[in-house]
């Protein structure tokens, strides 16, 4: 709202502005119409890519359908769990077993020993290097 110095400067300038016999002319911006929603073109759907299979590394640990993958490291040194349960495999095989035989392999690490323990379908015990 206007106070009253305010509106007596308005009043002031536009007596000024028609005694001198200018003429003002306030332009109003274009107002473009809505187009009709017929006239929208709706955006075209895309279909998702198909989700590419991760490799088969004989290691795959699922969460809810989400693919969870372990790094290790300690001091200087790292591996991740799909090496180590390609040794952990390796040696099971070594020893006389069976690879098609495994249903379960439990890992328990322990890096202060630079060891990683096993146990493979609840009865078979084995401990492998945990770096290489």
């Amino acid at each position: 709202m206007l106070d009253k110095e305010e509106l007596k400067s308005q009043v002031a300038v536009s007596s000024v502005a028609e005694e001198a016999e200018v003429k003002t002319v306030l332009a109003a911006p274009e107002i473009q119409p809505m187009p009709a929603k017929e006239d929208v073109a709706a955006p075209e759907i895309q279909p998702m890519p198909a989700k590419e299979e991760p490799m088969n590394s004989g290691y795959r640990s699922e969460m809810d359908g989400v693919e969870v993958d372990f790094e290790l490291q300690y001091r200087d040194r790292e591996t991740d769990m799909k090496d180590i349960a390609k040794r952990v495999t390796e040696d099971y095989v070594k020893r006389g077993n069976d690879a098609s035989k495994i249903g379960l392999i439990q890992v328990y690490l322990k890096p202060t020993d630079y060891t990683a323990y096993y146990v493979i379908n609840n009865s078979y015990e084995g401990k492998i290097p945990l770096f290489e």
